[in-house]
């Protein structure tokens, strides 16, 4: 007998399966899986499309040595945080993290990430929304007890904004290491910068981005 699951899912990453297409998905109830879609690499298939990466959807699944999507429909595709290259960049950052630190199913901590990612596109506000994104990604790192925030000089203590790095801890300007990475909170350029030099320190994680392209509509797909 088929084991089926539903729930919501925000879509990480997906790479093909010949004709299939895969996807790692984080649900508040299942953590971190990856889904396999029957035929969703063929050029025929609709649903391909409708499983960008950055899309949260109502998903039914059967398990039958792999997860397999049977059903879905997009809930929210952020259209508004795939709209700006910058946006798009710290998005894709925010899962980066998240494809590496949620494993588990933890409810009340997927669901507060989600609610402020639903806030933070329907301000329509891309200063807001780049801001809004990069302390997301802080306080992940924070609740993985990868990285404390906000900040704080290693010497005296004081919350910083800018300063710099090594593998020792953290510096204010006065306190700076002599050896490490300078960095700066107070642009994006620079936040991206920080953001990836500290996901390859902490992390070993290497961050690449993919194209996200925003989809609007509804999907209702079957198994093939």
């Amino acid at each position: 007998m088929r084991e089926y699951v539903s729930g919501l899912f925000l879509i990480l990453d997906s790479r093909k399966y010949t004709d299939d297409l895969a996807f790692i998905g984080i649900s508040p109830f299942e953590g971190q899986q990856t889904i396999v879609v029957k035929g969703g690499n063929r050029e025929t298939s609709t649903r391909g499309k409708a499983l960008d990466i950055g899309n949260a959807i109502k998903a039914k699944l059967y398990k039958r040595h792999h997860y397999y999507l049977t059903e879905s429909e997009i809930v929210e595709s952020f259209s508004f945080l795939k709209s700006d290259l910058t946006t798009i960049v710290l998005f894709q950052i925010l899962l980066a993290v998240l494809k590496q630190t949620y494993f588990l199913a933890e409810r009340q901590f997927f669901f507060s990430l989600y609610n402020s990612l639903l806030d933070i596109n329907i301000s329509k506000d891309v200063e807001r929304a780049q801001l809004g994104i990069f302390l997301l990604i802080m306080k992940v790192l924070n609740f993985y007890d990868i990285l404390e925030f906000p900040i704080t000089c290693q010497i005296c203590g004081n919350t910083i904004y800018q300063g710099n790095f090594d593998f020792l801890g953290f510096y204010c300007e006065k306190h700076k290491a002599n050896n490490g990475s300078e960095f700066s909170l107070f642009t994006n350029t620079t936040r991206i910068d920080f953001l990836k030099t500290v996901l390859k320190d902490l992390l070993n994680v290497t961050v690449t981005f993919n194209p996200v392209i925003a989809t609007l509509s509804l999907d209702q797909t079957q198994e093939d």
